[in-house]
C-alpha cells in the first residue's frame, strides 16, 4: 500500500519536474525568441502571452474541480500536459494566431493540471505523509528551474539574438521533454479502493484529535467561567450579609 503510494508520489514528481523543465525555461526566453524571430509577419509578444496564459489560469481555477471530478485526475493531468507540450511546440514553426491561441488553451490546461495535481498527491498521502509527500513533490518540481535553465546559460552564453536554427534545437528539445512529462502520467497506478477508506479513516482519525483538543478547550474555557460566575456570587452574598 505505502509503496504504491509512494511510487506514485514520485513519479507525480518527475512528470511535473519535466513538464515544467519545458514550460519555465520557455517562459524565461520567449521574449528574446520572439525578438529574433525574422520573420515580419509575427507581432506576437512573450509578455502578453504570459499575462494571457496567468489571467485565464485564474479564471478556470473556478471550473477544474469539475472537470476533474468527471474525468478524474490522471487523464486530467495527461490532458494538461498535452496542451503545455502545444504551447511549447508552436516556437518551433512560429505564428501570431497559434501562439496567443495557445497561450489560452495553456491556461486551462495550467487550471486543470494544478487542480488535479491536489487531488492525486491528497488521494495518495494519509495523515501521517501528507508533509513528506508534498516536500517531495514541491522539491522534484523546483528542479524544473535549474536544468533548462542551465543548458541556456551554457548553449547561449548570454545571446541576444537567437538564431531560427539555435530556436528550433532548443524547443525541439523542449516538446520532447514536455512529452516525457506527460507520457509519465500513464505510469501513474490506481489506489486500491481499501486504500482509500484506510486513508479517509486516517483523515477522519486527525480530525477527530483535533476536534478533542477544540472540546477540552471549549470545556476547559465554560469551567473557568462558572467558577468565576460561583466566586462573583459568593463575594456578592458575603457583601450582603455583612
Amino acid at each position: 500500500m505505502a509503496d504504491v503510494r509512494m511510487y506514485n508520489v514520485v513519479i507525480l514528481g518527475i512528470g511535473f519536474l519535466l513538464i515544467f523543465t519545458a514550460f519555465t525555461t520557455c517562459g524565461n526566453i520567449e521574449q528574446t525568441v520572439v525578438k529574433s524571430l525574422n520573420s515580419t509577419n509575427f507581432t506576437g509578444s512573450g509578455y502578453h502571452s504570459l499575462g494571457i496564459i496567468y489571467g485565464v489560469f485564474s479564471f478556470c481555477n473556478v471550473l477544474a474541480p469539475t472537470v476533474v471530478a468527471i474525468i478524474g485526475p490522471q487523464f486530467t493531468m495527461f490532458l494538461s500536459g498535452v496542451l503545455y507540450s502545444g504551447y511549447i511546440a508552436v516556437f518551433i514553426i512560429p505564428s501570431t494566431w497559434s501562439f496567443y491561441l495557445t497561450s489560452v488553451i495553456i491556461g486551462i490546461g495550467a487550471a486543470l493540471l494544478w487542480t488535479a495535481q491536489g487531488h492525486f498527491l491528497v488521494e495518495n498521502s494519509d495523515a501521517s505523509t501528507i508533509n513528506r509527500n508534498t516536500g517531495l513533490f514541491w522539491a522534484l518540481l523546483q528542479c524544473s528551474m535549474l536544468f533548462g535553465n542551465l543548458y541556456v546559460y551554457f548553449d547561449w552564453k548570454g545571446k541576444t539574438e537567437i538564431s531560427d536554427r539555435d530556436r528550433k534545437i532548443m524547443f525541439i528539445a523542449l516538446l520532447v521533454i514536455s512529452a516525457l512529462g506527460t507520457l509519465s502520467f500513464l505510469a501513474l497506478r490506481k489506489v486500491c479502493q481499501q486504500e482509500e477508506v484506510l486513508s479517509e479513516e486516517e483523515g477522519q482519525s486527525l480530525l477527530s484529535t483535533r476536534l478533542k483538543y477544540k472540546q477540552r478547550a471549549t470545556s476547559a474555557v465554560t469551567e473557568a467561567k462558572t467558577e468565576f460566575s460561583k466566586f462573583i456570587w459568593l463575594t456578592f452574598h458575603i457583601c450582603n450579609m455583612v
